[in-house]
C-alpha cells in the first residue's frame, strides 16, 4: 500500500493564549504515530503528511486523544487528502464569481451535514457574506473577514451538527503547495 498526502486541520491550536500546543511537539507525535516527515504551516494546526491509507483514517482520532491525554485539552482533528485539498482549491465557487481572494475562508467540516442542518444554516444564515456548502466542507466570502462577520467556529458546529474549522484562502493555497512538495 503506498503512502498519499494528508492534511490534517487541528481546530482552535494557539489561538487567543488558549489550548499552547508547540509545533515540534505535534510533529513529535506525528512521528511517533508513524508519519516520518511531517511539516506544519503556521502555529495554527495544520500539518502536512504522507500517511498509508489504513491510518491515514485513525489518525484524527489517535492525534486528537493523545494531544487530551498528554496536554488536557480537546483538539477536533479533520483530515482532507492532498487530492481533495486540490479539488477543494480548484472548484471554489466565490473565485469562479471573480470574489477578491482576500475575502474568501473555507470551512472543513467533519462529515457531511444533514439536510435539516443544512436547512438550518439556510435559515439561520446573518452573518456578514456569503457561503456555499460542498459536500462536507463550506466555502466562504467573508468582506470583514472572520471576526467582522460574527462566524466562528461554534457557530458553525450548533447549526450544522458536525465539527469544523476554517482556514483563510491565503493558508489554503499554503498548505496545497505544501502538499505537492511533500
Amino acid at each position: 500500500m503506498t503512502a498519499e498526502v494528508q492534511v490534517f486541520l487541528l481546530r482552535a491550536i494557539n489561538v487567543g493564549g488558549r489550548n499552547k500546543l508547540p509545533m515540534a511537539w505535534l510533529i513529535a507525535l506525528f512521528e511517533e504515530l508513524g508519519c516520518p516527515g511531517a511539516r506544519t504551516y503556521i502555529q495554527s494546526g495544520n500539518v502536512i503528511a504522507r500517511v498509508e491509507a489504513g491510518l491515514a483514517r485513525r489518525l484524527p482520532a489517535l492525534i486528537g486523544a493523545a494531544i487530551e491525554e498528554r496536554l488536557g485539552f480537546r483538539v477536533p482533528v479533520i483530515r482532507r487528502s492532498g487530492r481533495e485539498l486540490e479539488r477543494l482549491v480548484a472548484g471554489n465557487p466565490f473565485l469562479i464569481e471573480g470574489r477578491d481572494p482576500a475575502e474568501l475562508h473555507l470551512s472543513f467540516l467533519g462529515a457531511a451535514p444533514a439536510a435539516a442542518a443544512r436547512a438550518r444554516l439556510a435559515e439561520d444564515w446573518r452573518l456578514a457574506g456569503d457561503y456555499r456548502l460542498a459536500r462536507q466542507d463550506l466555502y466562504l466570502a467573508l468582506p470583514d473577514g472572520v471576526a467582522g462577520s460574527g462566524l466562528d467556529n461554534a457557530w458553525l458546529e450548533r447549526r450544522l451538527g458536525v465539527e469544523a474549522t476554517t482556514r483563510n484562502w491565503r493558508t489554503c493555497l499554503a498548505l496545497l503547495r505544501m502538499a505537492g512538495e511533500i
